[in-house]
């Protein structure tokens, strides 16, 4: 069996969850790799209390505002052990944050809404951890993303002109091939649509809340230390 069999199996054994946060603890002990945990019996040990029992989790909310489709958004920070490894664009339900706080959000203090939105989030912190990372995705899908969430109307409308105008010099057909590709890896073919009417390409509103904008976490970081 070669190496890769071999980490599929356990990968297989122990679950994908587990076995993506090894990559997070990794990242908290330098020191160590992936073989000196999963063939060393104490380092295994160790990571399998901390999974279990001593990671400290942590959500920070730094923004929210409401949208035209019922519902609130919010970029939310998820953390273990005070490092940040994932910022997503949550969607929360508003009754959700009103039970919360036992009022209208739109009545209480930001803070208090902040709060809310992570304790209503913190039910699915795994998945909010694990999302995939923007940075890995092709810059076409990066392009895509970006504009669904800088832009007021939250969607991507590429039209043919738009296409020849403003894409067709950094992106070819083997680019279109290959977001084909993504879109089918992170079940996505709601979300992104191809040839869709007038349409080149259309990405649709709830696409920024699928991913972990990793490259955005990285900029606060660069940013925080020239302050």
């Amino acid at each position: 069996m070669s190496i890769l069999q071999d980490y599929e199996k356990i990968k297989k054994d122990i679950g994908e969850y587990k076995w993506n946060c090894i990559d997070f603890y990794l990242q908290l002990y330098p020191n160590l790799t992936l073989d000196k945990i999963i063939y060393n019996e104490k380092n295994w040990n160790k990571y399998n209390d901390w999974f279990t029992k001593y990671r400290m989790k942590s959500i920070v909310v730094s923004d929210f505002w409401e949208t035209d489709y019922d519902d609130i958004r919010a970029i939310a920070t998820f953390g273990l052990d005070g490092k940040q490894f994932s910022q997503v664009i949550v969607s929360v339900d508003e009754k959700e944050i009103n039970n919360v706080l036992g009022t209208e959000w739109g009545e209480s203090e930001s803070g208090a809404v902040k709060n809310a939105i992570a304790s209503v989030v913190a039910k699915d912190f795994d998945k909010y951890l694990c999302f995939p990372k923007i940075s890995k995705c092709s810059p076409l899908l990066q392009d895509i993303y970006n504009t669904v969430k800088e832009t007021e109307a939250t969607i991507c409308h590429i039209t043919d002109d738009d296409w020849e105008n403003y894409y067709a010099d950094k992106y070819t057909n083997k680019d279109i091939q290959q977001l084909k590709s993504e879109i089918k890896l992170y079940d996505l073919e709601n979300i992104i649509t191809i040839d869709d009417g007038d349409y080149k390409i259309i990405g649709w509103g709830d696409l920024e809340t699928l991913f972990n904008d990793d490259i955005a976490l990285e900029k606060e970081r660069e940013e925080e230390m020239f302050i």
